[in-house]
């Protein structure tokens, strides 16, 4: 082949190519500057984009944790809120060694975990959930909060979701921490294995977050879950009976291996947490409140009642009144927990109490959330009636004789609505008094499938002695245990009075 070279455009090309080369290396040092302020800017619009969209969320769920409490139409959570307690375990101590002081209650009690009660009244060492964290701020640590019905677990956990949403903790670790709360019943859980961490919170989250904030709500909690920055609170665990605890456990098994970084607190019973302390948590039993946190709370109680209710009111001499009320209440020694003696302040506030006893309280708080609505308070109970039958801690409305009736009293917080048309009742110990108000109403005392071990079955032996004749199901539940301290246990709960 003859190839022939044409020679002036050999030399035009290869004098272009020359002058592109020299004006690459001239320009080049001016393009890389440039080029580096280009990323950086993109990188920049991308975290001012995310810490937008974070910061939306840390406002939808401040907004939704103020009102996770049993007062919340008359006040939100930070203007009512005592900070809640914990026992603190009794440190190793190795007497060759020199330990810090000590209170002479933290030598003479035994840790009782199940039995917090005992530490709480006789003032045995404290701390708090930001203490907790801030303790453990080297390490991964992850808890479970355990309490019996009522003494203010879902409290701990949205009054630490609302210090750290809003950056305010003391604990320097939880500043940076994203809080994730959500109720076990939104999580949609089931055996299935192989289910999405984060895609199984989306839903929950989905229903509590703005419109603007929800279209990049999954990327915000993936990056908080890579980053390792995420503050996991579940609450609900100790309302579900046993079979779907293990459930809940399996899932947080999964979450724990996907993401070990993240630090998970659990709210639970202290009759089941199996396989929590397997998984790495430690048990922080909360305390109960003694007579300083009751008078703490009368008197925030009555502050906020003039500032808000009574000052529209205008009856006659209402400070004399107040005075009373308040000297009634501070003489108070029963050994209520908090939620009963919340109810307990607030019937007697409201001029609607009853009698002295737990069950008095919750049924002024009844029926004072259903005044002239009847059918609701039969709803109400047949809801109850219908969770302790199915052995649920939640339901369906759509399973009630009238459905629709339970929507007059949404106001009132006594109904929790959540994903997937679940419904529940605010608390098990009300749960189990409407439960048992409804078997003896219908005079329906024949619970086969009836389980005392549930939390919300529990409730309802505790209030069936104040209500009605429960000698049958008491000789029924003592046949089938052998175990004398079992049987000990079953009578107490049938005494008509909490455990506590």
């Amino acid at each position: 082949m003859n190839f022939s070279l044409h020679q002036p455009s050999f030399w035009v090309g290869f004098i272009t190519g020359i002058l592109f080369l020299w004006l690459a290396l001239k320009i080049l040092p001016l393009l890389i500057p440039i080029w580096h302020a280009l990323l950086t800017r993109i990188r920049k619009t991308r975290e001012g984009l995310s810490a937008g969209v974070e910061i939306r969320y840390r406002d939808d769920l401040l907004r939704h944790v103020q009102k996770q409490h049993l007062t919340a139409p008359l006040f939100s959570l930070d203007e009512i809120a005592l900070e809640p307690f914990f026992l603190a375990p009794t440190p190793d101590t190795d007497f060759e060694e020199s330990t810090p002081f000590r209170s002479a209650a933290s030598y003479l009690l035994p840790f009782l975990p199940d039995w917090p009660e005992l530490g709480s009244y006789l003032n045995a060492p404290r701390i708090t959930l930001a203490e907790i964290l801030q303790a453990n701020k080297g390490t991964i640590s992850s808890f479970v909060i355990i309490g019996h019905p009522g003494t203010g677990k879902t409290f701990a956990l949205s009054h630490l979701a609302s210090l750290v949403a809003r950056r305010e903790s003391e604990a320097e670790i939880t500043r940076n921490l994203l809080p994730v709360f959500v109720h076990v019943a939104d999580l949609n859980l089931n055996e299935n294995e192989n289910l999405d961490p984060i895609e199984t919170l989306v839903p929950a989250l989905t229903r509590i977050t703005s419109s603007f904030t929800q279209p990049r709500l999954t990327g915000l909690l993936k990056n908080a879950f890579s980053d390792g920055r995420l503050l996991f609170l579940l609450d609900g665990v100790d309302e579900l009976p046993r079979n779907e605890v293990d459930i809940a456990v399996k899932y947080l098994r999964m979450l724990l291996e996907s993401y070990p970084r993240i630090r998970v607190i659990v709210a639970a019973s202290t009759d089941y947490f199996d396989g929590l302390l397997e998984l790495g948590f430690s048990a922080l039993p909360i305390g109960v409140w003694d007579e300083y946190y009751r008078r703490q709370f009368i008197s925030r109680w009555t502050k906020l009642w003039s500032t808000h209710i009574s000052s529209h009111e205008q009856p006659h001499d209402v400070n004399s009144e107040q005075e009373l009320t308040q000297s009634w209440l501070f003489d108070e020694n029963a050994a209520f927990t908090p939620l009963e003696f919340t109810l307990k302040v607030w019937a007697a506030f409201a001029g609607d109490i009853l009698g002295p006893n737990a069950s008095d309280a919750i049924e002024a708080y009844i029926r004072r959330i259903t005044i002239d609505k009847p059918e609701a308070r039969e709803s109400l109970e047949q809801a109850a009636s219908s969770m302790l039958h199915t052995s649920k801690s939640f339901f369906n409305p759509k399973q009630l004789d009238k459905p629709n009736v339970l929507d007059s009293v949404a106001e009132s917080g006594i109904i929790i609505k959540h994903t997937n048309t679940q419904h529940s009742i605010i608390n098990p110990e009300i749960a189990g008094y409407l439960a048992a108000s409804s078997l003896v109403t219908n005079k329906d005392l024949d619970l086969q499938d009836f389980s005392p071990d549930w939390v919300i079955g529990e409730a309802t032996t505790n209030y069936l002695a104040t209500q009605g004749q429960i000698s049958t199901l008491a000789i029924s539940l003592l046949a089938e245990v052998d175990d004398p301290l079992q049987q000990v246990r079953i009578l107490r709960g049938l005494s008509g009075r909490p455990r506590h």
